[in-house]
């Protein structure tokens, strides 16, 4: 079935592979703009699920850089390349940081106790959200490797909440509510390994 499949795939020549290889290689060595642009989605999130607004929620999805990084992670487990899988692993781990901290400090600055609609949402995963993170960690893998459709990589970007589960942690800290701020992150960890493993193969 894999031959049968592999036949009928669009091949990727050696100078494609090496322009995709620096091209999610670069989103392994974050600059300030990769910082910037998470903090700023993080805020935007948050600002987002507490007013329970789904459209400032879909704006900060697009704003966030960090599908690319993710899919790093992915390539260097495909290529064996521990430096690339360490490196993308990083970025990762610091936007992720950096979005609940955010997150964290807007709740504070607020002080509203409530959990929303939207922040609940967040704190239910289930098999659908499994789902949805597969299929967008394809069509994010997909969309990388084929310039003509790179224009989808926005749309793959809303069809996954990376930033969203991540916002939602630090407001539910800033609330003390560890226990939906541990939900959040289980929602985040599901499609982060889903991207990972549907980017990979």
């Amino acid at each position: 079935v894999w031959a049968l499949l592999y036949d009928h795939l669009p091949k990727i020549t050696p100078a494609q592979q090496t322009a995709i290889q620096d091209l999610i290689g670069d989103a392994t060595r974050p600059s300030k703009d990769f910082f910037v642009m998470i903090g700023l989605s993080a805020g935007i999130a948050a600002l987002g699920l507490v007013q329970s607004s789904p459209a400032v929620i879909i704006g900060a999805m697009l704003v966030a850089p960090l599908m690319s990084a993710i899919i790093a992670v992915a390539l260097g487990i495909v290529e064996g390349q521990p430096r690339m899988l360490a490196d993308g692993i990083s970025a990762s781990a610091r936007g992720m940081g950096l979005a609940v901290i955010v997150s964290l400090l807007i709740g504070l600055a607020i002080g509203d106790g409530e959990l929303t609609t939207e922040m609940l949402a967040r704190t239910r995963p289930g098999f659908l959200d499994l789902g949805i993170a597969l299929a967008s960690g394809a069509a994010g893998a997909w969309a990388l490797c084929r310039e003509r459709v790179s224009a989808s990589l926005p749309g793959v970007a809303i069809a996954v909440a990376l930033v969203p589960p991540l916002a939602t942690a630090g407001l539910c800290l800033a609330i003390g509510r560890t226990d939906a701020a541990l939900r959040a992150l289980l929602l985040f960890a599901t499609n982060y390994v889903a991207i990972v493993a549907a980017g990979g193969l």
